[in-house]
């Protein structure tokens, strides 16, 4: 590949991603928030039991990584 058709790939691809930023703020489109997922599952009863069974295999998991003698 010629050193001149590199630095065209180059800038054309510079061109594409200030394009992206400017279009999105970050280039990556909607920003990622937490905030975002607040009460999405509150009345989602597969998403409760799940977050039941992830509660009782956590409990389980410290009391079997709980050092002896406590």
């Amino acid at each position: 590949m010629s050193r001149r058709s590199l630095e065209q790939r180059v800038s054309t691809l510079e061109r594409s991603v200030a394009q992206l930023v400017a279009r999105n703020g970050n280039g990556m489109g909607r920003a990622k928030d937490w905030h975002r997922t607040i009460g999405v599952f509150t009345d989602d009863p597969a998403a409760l039991a799940a977050l039941e069974e992830a509660k009782k295999l956590r409990r389980k998991d410290r009391i079997l990584t709980r050092p002896e003698g406590d």
